[in-house]
């Protein structure tokens, strides 16, 4: 017996349910697949069916339709394609760089194929366990939340490029994400400052300088890179800052930084031998690709892991704090806009400050053990001249 269907209505050799509206001059058209060819999954695919052409003819007469025909076959591959062609024109170059980076990851994965009417929070949610089951995997570690959010980011952010486009497109909200991590705080273990000078003199002279100017500055990789002695600024009676030119505002700050006698021999040296003579042209003229992949090579060669060029910071922030300086002092070197993202490098000004306090203790307690000494001495009929003299040959010293 021929199936009874309702006008509109069309079954495929499929199994799927194809439903056409035409009404004051609109065409919506939309499709139900049968999953599985049971009395009770054809009542449901039906039921729904229904529903939407209801629904739909709603929309129709109150003049609240959208119409997603020209959405209906558009993937995520396809707004990821766009935007990193066409969406990232008036971005800064490493930031495109970075988004386009980001792009070709999402476009090895399953969701890439996923048409972008089908893109939901629950779906990116999923993708987001995904992401953060596949580290654990591999690294046995929870992936930072930075990259999760910039990985599944770069999907919501084609799609508002795509609306531009297509007004329909649906907005959908990023997923919950875990927590943020608490930071880096990874600094040089023992011997790895000197297996990586070691081998970068032999290989690459120009990461032998950049690791020390970067340990002495406490600059970021690409101000490393980017610095040119002409940002080294005299302040007058013979002394030097380092101060960038201002950039964007999209451009993190960066402090003044002081070219004490060490680091003036570190620019020193490094013209020497990498040939750089001329002020305004680059100390380290190296691409930002080469020296990861120079600095990574080393790593390797050392035999050293988990430590990133940007750690060399954290290294250079905690000795600015265990040679004494406050955290005002420190966060003007450095750039820091708030305390707060300082505060990883508190343990080591902790340990600064309490071993000013132990040596102050240890001094008043010496004091008093003397006085003690010197109050009994004369009770037992000590000569009063004698424990005058023995101070003031105590004190002639530190006077001098």
């Amino acid at each position: 017996m021929a199936e009874e269907l309702d006008p509109g209505f069309e079954r495929l050799p499929s199994g799927t349910l194809r439903v056409r509206i035409r009404l004051k001059g609109l065409t919506a058209q939309e499709s139900f697949p049968l999953h599985k060819d049971t009395p009770a999954v054809r009542k449901d695919q039906m039921a729904a069916a229904r529903l939407w052409a209801a629904k739909t003819r709603s929309a129709i007469n109150a003049g609240s339709y959208i119409d997603n025909s020209a959405l209906r076959d558009l993937t995520v591959e396809d707004i990821l394609k766009a935007f990193s062609t066409h969406g990232l024109t008036h971005s800064k170059e490493s930031n495109a760089r970075k988004d386009r980076n980001r792009v070709n990851l999402v476009l090895k994965d399953r969701i890439a194929s996923m048409k972008v009417l089908a893109v939901h929070t629950g779906g990116l949610n999923a993708y987001a366990n995904e992401l953060i089951a596949r580290r654990y995997e591999k690294d046995e570690q929870e992936p930072a939340r930075t990259t999760l959010y910039n990985q599944i980011g770069v999907i919501t952010r084609a799609m508002n490029f795509a609306r531009e486009t297509y007004p329909t497109m649906p907005k959908v909200a990023l997923p919950k994400l875990p927590p943020p991590s608490p930071g880096r705080d990874r600094r040089l273990m023992e011997g790895e400052l000197e297996a990586i000078l070691e081998i970068s003199r032999k290989k690459e002279p120009v990461l032998t300088h950049a690791v020390l100017f970067a340990i002495e500055t406490a600059l970021r990789k690409d101000r490393v890179l980017g610095f040119k002695e002409v940002y080294a600024r005299s302040i007058g009676c013979g002394n030097r800052v380092i101060r960038f030119p201002k950039g964007k505002k999209s451009e993190k700050t960066v402090g003044i930084i002081p070219v004490t006698h060490e680091l003036h021999a570190l620019m020193e040296d490094a013209k020497r031998d990498l040939g750089g003579n001329n002020q305004v042209d680059r100390l380290f003229d190296i691409s930002l690709g080469r020296f990861d992949k120079m600095w990574q090579e080393t790593l390797e060669l050392a035999g050293i892991k988990d430590l990133h060029f940007h750690d060399l910071r954290h290294e250079a922030t905690s000795r600015l704090f265990e040679s004494g300086l406050t955290m005002a002092e420190v966060m003007s070197i450095t750039g820091h806009s708030t305390t707060e993202m300082v505060q990883r490098y508190s343990h080591y000004n902790a340990v600064v400050v309490l071993e000013k306090q132990n040596r102050r203790s240890n001094l008043l307690a010496i004091t008093d053990e003397i006085s003690k000494m010197i109050d009994l001495f004369l009770r037992s009929g000590g000569d009063r001249s004698v424990v005058d003299k023995m101070l003031d040959s105590m004190t002639m010293p530190m006077a001098a």
